[in-house]
């Protein structure tokens, strides 16, 4: 690949190597690159947000931007026309043709319904339709007319397909997967198997496959009528698919907000026919030296591949160029090492010696990694505790194994690491724990169990000194026991301490602890992490009124709502202080959390907790703020909760008894 470089002084050969990438050094106007097309001729367009649209051909980059006649630079999508004319959709100016250097700009007073414009499609007949940010268009030669026949979007339009029937798809920022067939539209949604309502990228397969992207659930295949969803949870590297591509091999890559990944064709077949359970699916992101992860998407075409079959990712930082065939294959899966032992809350060095626990149900978790700097994004691991279980647990991506409670004896915990799934480190990490028993439970104390036993028999025949010594040896032996007991108790009593006494949800103190191990760990898997904070509409009105008994019930009666409602693995809810509750939602993005919210406030209200002074229905009511974000070094956990309570003033200032989302 041969490139022109402004100010380089003529062509400049890259590297030979598995993906280039082209931004602002490489001469593009702007390294935020939105859509690519590759047109006539040889040339390729590139729309960038901020620097107009750039035109590639034989290496040599050139420009057209408002200098040159663009209404704006912040250009969305791209459409080459049957006639070689080249349409530019925009952000903020609607759309712009360029035919043979000749621009003409169409916008509100054109017919548009929305001068953002993400998507530009000719079907078959040679109608150019447009996808804006308030429905469809199409264009009749001379301007738009919007579409506004029954069924027809209304929101947002991300992708368009026309598939081989002749059937049209409209991909909707939240009103689901749109098809238009003989003059009718209808819509599937998620109550008809889409993973998600907003429908991202949409792609048809040599086998007439339908394959659907959405922007964070994961993705569908629509064969024969029927809807299959494909998840992380099913091995998916991502939930995101902002564009679908297909290459030489078979292979279909997505791209999303954490770098580009693929899975191949087949086996997401075998998938949907109940073949295999589980997907293999590979990533490249931070470790793949990308200039970086955020990709293009919502827009049309957010990917494209050329003639060689190489496919172009726009993305913020520049345009990502993959040569699928000459990407490394996996090598030798990488060295595990042990990192520590949390032992119930205090990390200790994991050597290889072993670590000893103390007597009692105590928590453990151990923490590991790779020893890797290649592939880092795609190792995966499992983990075996011998004398416990049989076989291996699929740990993924953690990178931590817990177990609640030991029984008192010896195991020998072991993780390999493996980059693929297939082949897995022939040399496993070994850590030796041993686990104390009680005194009462050694072979010691049995043996002077049984020594006393005899003793007592035979102080029956001697003097009555001797059974007096023998009485006060098994005195002291209780004491002992006893002695003991009491400090088991005392550290029952301390864990106690995490708990509101009143509602028996957690308490602000094992709130603040939770967040901030939850924000490490999702900042560590990117992946997204939640924060819900309500408060009782009226609470005070209803304590001066009725007393602090029932105000009391009325607290026990709310918290067994969020109790529970908040059911999933790693969810937790607190009693945050006074009538407010908070809710901690590990790997949850802003509709899921929403839903949640929702559906708590629905809970509380259907409760019909009479509340005579209450100042929006005369029962007891919630008001819910919700925040969701994806940790990152210059955030704070703190910033999530601050977030969400501005949330819920807002709800309190918007008439109470409602979900606000922080802006």
């Amino acid at each position: 690949m041969v490139w022109g470089v402004p100010g380089g002084g003529g062509l400049n050969r890259l590297r030979d190597r598995s993906f280039v990438v082209l931004g602002t050094p490489e001469g593009l106007s702007h390294d935020n690159t939105r859509a690519v097309l590759h047109g006539r001729n040889g040339v390729t367009w590139v729309s960038t947000a901020g620097g107009g649209v750039d035109r590639i051909e034989a290496g040599h980059i050139t420009r057209w931007t408002r200098k040159h006649g663009l209404p704006t630079d912040e250009i969305s999508s791209l459409h080459e026309d049957r006639s070689g004319a080249l349409w530019i959709g925009t952000y903020t100016a609607g759309v712009v043709r360029l035919d043979q250097g000749r621009l003409e700009s169409f916008g509100l007073a054109q017919g548009l319904p929305n001068v953002e414009v993400r998507v530009l499609f000719e079907d078959r007949s040679g109608t150019l339709w447009a996808g804006t940010q308030s429905g469809l268009a199409r264009f009749n030669g001379r301007s738009f007319v919007a579409v506004r026949e029954p069924g027809a979007p209304r929101e947002g339009v991300a992708a368009i397909l026309e598939d081989r029937q002749g059937t049209l798809w409209f991909g909707t920022t939240g009103d689901g997967l749109v098809r238009y067939r003989s003059g009718n539209f209808t819509t599937l949604t998620k109550a008809d198997g889409l993973v998600s309502n907003w429908v991202m990228a949409l792609y048809e397969d040599a086998d007439a496959t339908l394959w659907v992207g959405t922007n964070g659930e994961g993705m569908n295949r629509l064969k024969d009528d029927r809807l299959v969803a494909f998840r992380p949870a099913d091995g998916l590297w991502d939930g995101m698919s902002l564009s679908i591509l297909e290459d030489e091999n078979g292979d279909l890559w997505m791209t999303c907000n954490r770098g580009f990944y693929k899975v191949a064709r087949a086996e997401l077949n075998a998938f949907a026919q109940g073949q295999i359970t589980k997907l293999q699916s590979t990533g490249y992101g931070p470790g793949d030296a990308l200039r970086g992860t955020t990709f293009a998407g919502g827009l049309q075409p957010a990917s494209a591949k050329d003639a060689q079959g190489h496919l172009w990712l726009p993305s913020a930082n520049g345009l990502v160029i993959v040569d699928p065939q000459r990407l490394p294959r996996t090598g030798k899966p990488p060295a595990v090492r042990l990192e520590n032992a949390v032992v119930d809350g205090v990390s200790t060095p994991a050597e290889d010696h072993g670590i000893v626990l103390p007597p009692g149900s105590v928590p453990l978790s151990i923490r590991y990694t790779a020893m890797t700097l290649q592939n880092a994004d795609r190792v995966r691991f499992r983990y075996q505790m011998d004398g416990m279980m049989h076989g291996w647990v699929d740990a993924g991506q953690s990178r931590e194994a817990s177990f609640p409670a030991l029984p008192h004896g010896k195991y020998l915990f072991r993780v390999a690491a493996s980059v693929d799934g297939k082949v897995w480190s022939e040399a496993e990490k070994a850590l030796p724990i041993t686990v104390r028993p009680y005194f009462y439970q050694t072979a010691w104390f049995t043996a002077l169990v049984v020594l006393a036993s005899l003793a007592g028999v035979v102080a029956l025949y001697r003097l009555r000194t001797h059974h007096l010594r023998a009485r006060h040896l098994q005195m002291e032996s209780l004491v002992a026991q006893r002695t003991e007991e009491l400090r088991l108790a005392n550290e029952h009593l301390s864990r106690l301490s995490y708990v509101d006494a009143l509602t028996g949800l957690a308490n602000r103190r094992r709130f603040d602890e939770a967040l901030e191990a939850e924000w490490r760990r999702a900042s560590r898997a990117q992946t997204p992490l939640a924060v819900i904070i309500a408060d009782i509409d009226g609470f005070k009105l209803y304590n001066d009124m009725l007393g602090h008994p029932e105000g009391d019930r009325c607290l026990a009666a709310v918290a067994a709502v969020f109790l529970q409602a908040v059911g999933r693995a790693g969810d937790l809810a607190a009693r945050y202080g006074g009538e407010e509750f908070v809710v901690l939602v590990p790997g949850a993005g802003s509709e899921a959390a929403l839903t949640l919210a929702e559906a708590l406030r629905k809970a509380c209200q259907a409760l019909a907790i009479t509340h005579p002074a209450s100042p929006v229905l005369p029962v007891i009511t919630l008001s819910l703020g919700v925040a969701s974000c994806l940790p990152t070094d210059d955030k704070r956990p703190q910033d999530l909760v601050a977030r969400a309570d501005g949330a819920l003033y807002r709800a309190k200032q918007e008439g109470r008894n409602r979900v606000c989302a922080a802006s």
